[in-house]
């Protein structure tokens, strides 16, 4: 049988359980975009702007287990949409890129939107940064094992986004095929790694010996579905258990085993939690800056005092800052039922939840200061404790914008069973709160869907208002509005008394000027109320709640409100504060 590049590409992304591919037509795609449009089984989504794709598919890969398909134009498409591939790569979520370039017979004479000056077909080389491997098609049929291999590598062990890239002379090129080609035996890739058996027995064998044990859960337990054994091991072993910022969500926080958020933005019960453990077994968490106070010693995890068990799928975050007494490769799913079957007959000593219940209420009192606090400008707090009111016993797509209104919701929001909490905590890069949430939407539907966002982040990526509106995409774009980037604003005022091209305040020549964001929404199509005190939110987020399509709520806030601070900490000058984690840790 005869069949084009093109059309083979396309069924082949459809054979693989691509249902979505996302993208802007260029001269160099436009055969694949017609392509596509035979293939029945694919949904395709026009983009205002190519990073609401690469957002998109970071999002619905993390809330679903499932690829998005985004193609770009050679280098224009390409650098629009790089950021959203940078974030996924930085937070290992992972879509498939497909980019076409400039056609072999014209490569190096400089074509229109050729990138070619230092070597031919270079845009793979901008890309490869970002993702974990990156292909070059030079003939038809490579687009079928290729399509395989990218698939794969992007889905087994770390996620992360994987390219290829077509020369656009090849789209119409007909190929001659004994059969259509399958993917049985090639796809879907496991990641059931399993760690040895010797170091689970260690693992055990050093939690069974903690007076005061603590879980960390990170952002892996959520990748890999391994709610049910992270719950299964808390409570069978009474282990409490604290996430990641990028792992909240990992564990029900009206559990009572629940330490909520530790580090920077986290609780202090969690904090003084991690402080005083004797054992900390992290499990899909990176020991990040952010999770252990900028490594000091004072913050969350000091190795003199602390041993530390560490699982994670990729080795080379084992050990990467801090000593370990055990290291478990593998999927947290797997490692967790392991470990569950190797603890049998232990608890953790009802003393150490007696001390951690008094500081749970110490914590319990500062927030409920917080989320109920009345104040014009109104604080974020009681928006926060508004949203949760609302929404309890409903499953929650959160995607979270970068900013100050972040830290709030990752403290003072409590998580329930069935709530997804999508942060960027590698790049921690503007857009992936609005541009994600299209996708996020479309990868579980039957979940609300809440775009948490600053009106920093959603004044840069307004061109994903039309595009949710085209598509009547179910998204609630609740807009922290405090006139600035408020994170960058607050820590200038805090470091340096004043403010620098953080502020919304009139800098330039139109003195009077301030985008209403509300009335942007309306005019792309999406109905909009704008609100400045909590009953006025509550009022608008049921109205949202009732709408079939996408809703904005402007909410306006004061631009000095915080988040408590809940013993964690970072450094601004971290590089004068001498970090040795590698000079002792405890013996056991």
């Amino acid at each position: 049988m005869r069949t084009t590049t093109g059309a083979l590409f396309s069924r082949v992304l459809a054979d693989a359980g691509i249902t979505y591919v996302a993208g802007i037509p260029g001269h160099t795609n436009y055969d694949f975009a017609d392509a596509l449009l035979d293939e029945k089984r694919i949904t395709p989504l026009t983009l205002r702007h190519e990073a609401i794709g690469t957002f998109a598919a970071d999002a619905y890969f993390r809330v679903s287990g499932k690829l998005m398909a985004v193609f770009t134009h050679t280098l224009a498409g390409t650098a629009n949409g790089i950021v959203g591939v940078a974030n996924a790569y930085a937070d290992s979520s992972a879509m498939l890129l497909i980019v076409g370039e400039e056609p072999r017979s014209v490569l190096g004479r400089g074509a229109y939107q050729e990138l070619g000056r230092s070597m031919d077909a270079d845009v793979p080389q901008m890309v490869r940064h970002v993702t974990k491997r990156t292909w070059l098609t030079h003939i038809p049929l490579q687009i079928v094992e290729q399509t395989y291999r990218a698939i794969r590598t992007a889905t087994l062990g770390r996620p992360g986004p994987t390219s290829i890239h077509v020369f656009c002379d090849l789209w119409e090129q007909e190929v001659e095929l004994p059969d259509w080609p399958s993917p049985v035996g090639f796809l879907p890739a496991k990641n059931d790694f399993r760690p040895c058996g010797t170091e689970i027995d260690r693992a055990a064998h050093l939690l069974r010996k903690a007076s005061s044990p603590v879980i960390l859960a990170g952002n892996g337990i959520n990748l890999s579905r391994a709610h049910n054994e992270l719950l299964e091991l808390a409570e069978t072993y009474r282990i409490p258990v604290a996430t990641t910022v990028a792992g909240k969500g990992a564990f029900p926080e009206n559990h009572a085993l629940s330490l909520g958020v530790m580090g920077w933005v986290g609780s202090s019960a969690a904090n003084w939690a991690a402080s005083h453990a004797d054992v900390l077994f992290a499990v899909g968490a990176r020991t990040s800056e952010t999770t252990t106070s900028s490594w000091q010693a004072k913050g969350q995890l000091n190795p003199s005092k602390t041993l530390l068990i560490h699982a994670d799928i990729d080795p080379t975050e084992i050990s990467n800052v801090f000593p370990v007494g055990a290291s478990l490769i593998g999927d947290a799913k797997a490692t967790l039922a392991d470990l569950n079957q190797a603890l049998h007959g232990w608890k953790a000593p009802i003393d150490w939840m007696n001390a951690l219940a008094v500081e749970k209420e110490k914590w319990k009192t500062v927030c409920k200061a917080a989320l109920t606090r009345i104040s014009v400008p109104q604080s974020v707090g009681p928006i926060v404790q508004g949203l949760r009111d609302l929404t309890v016993g409903m499953p929650l797509n959160i995607i979270c914008d970068a900013g100050k209104h972040h830290k709030w919701l990752v403290q003072q929001f409590e998580t329930h069973a069935k709530d997804i909490v999508v942060s960027s905590m590698g790049a921690g890069t503007m857009g992936l709160g609005p541009c994600g949430a299209v996708g996020a939407a479309l990868g579980r539907p039957e979940a609300k869907t809440i775009c948490w966002v600053g009106d920093g982040g959603m004044s840069m990526f307004l061109p994903v208002l039309p595009t949710a509106a085209e598509y009547k995409i179910p998204v609630i774009f609740i807009v922290i509005d405090d006139n600035c980037y408020g994170a960058v604003a607050n820590a200038q005022m805090g470091r340096y008394k004043r403010t620098a091209y953080s502020e919304f305040n009139g800098n330039g020549t139109n003195q009077e000027f301030k985008i209403d964001l509300a009335a942007v929404s309306e005019a792309c199509g999406v109905p909009s109320r704008k609100v400045d005190n909590p009953d006025g939110f509550k009022q608008a987020l049921r109205w949202a709640m009732d709408q079939s399509g996408p809703v904005m709520i402007d909410v306006v806030v004061d631009q000095g409100s915080v988040a408590p601070n809940g013993g964690g900490f970072k450094l601004g000058d971290v590089w004068n504060h001498p970090i040795h984690p590698w000079i002792g840790m405890p013996e056991k």
